[in-house]
């Protein structure tokens, strides 16, 4: 039998079942570049949002070390504001 030849009960040729295979294994691999782009895309995005966040956390501890900075200094004012009163309730006496 040819490869020109029609299969014995179907109306297709060899070259059209090559023609199919090939059409779904470029499809299937298309497929699969897709996906393979979908996932390093999700794996960028993902990495992105961990720097992200990264970059969130560094900003919460550069925000919580500023609060605890201006609390000691706060409580350092108050302290020496007290200080001070005490004294001057002392001179005033």
């Amino acid at each position: 039998m040819s490869l020109r030849e029609h299969f014995p009960g179907t109306g297709f040729r060899l070259e059209d079942f090559s023609f199919l295979d090939y059409l779904g294994y470029w499809i299937l691999s298309s497929r699969v570049l897709y996906f393979s782009f979908l996932d390093y895309l999700g794996y960028w995005i993902l990495s992105f949002r961990v720097l992200y966040f990264g970059f969130l956390d560094y900003l919460g501890y550069w925000i919580s070390a500023s609060w605890i900075i201006w609390d000691i200094g706060v409580w350092g004012e108050f302290t020496l504001n007290k200080h001070n009163n005490f004294i001057l309730v002392q001179i005033n006496k």
